[in-house]
């Protein structure tokens, strides 16, 4: 979940005015990386403010550990 546009409304509720240092370094995603119980998982998200164009890139790769036979047992592709 992405809390960087609700601080713009606390800040002008709570009468707080911004910190241009943390203006400069223009952060506008947040992340999440979570481990499923006994390392089942790993799940992994990003949001931004920004448009599209500003999320960081990944290239993902999927090993599928099937019991029987299949032509294609990988699938890699990337998030752009």
């Amino acid at each position: 979940m992405n809390w960087n546009g609700d601080f713009y409304d606390l800040e002008k509720k709570l009468n707080k005015s911004r910190d241009p240092v943390l203006d400069q370094l223009g952060g506008r995603c947040s992340g999440l990386i979570k481990v499923a119980p006994n390392n089942a998982d790993l799940f992994i998200s990003q949001v931004t403010m920004s448009g599209f164009q500003n999320m960081l890139r990944v290239l993902k790769l999927y090993k599928f550990g099937y019991g029987e036979s299949v032509s294609e047992s990988s699938n890699d592709f990337s998030s752009t």
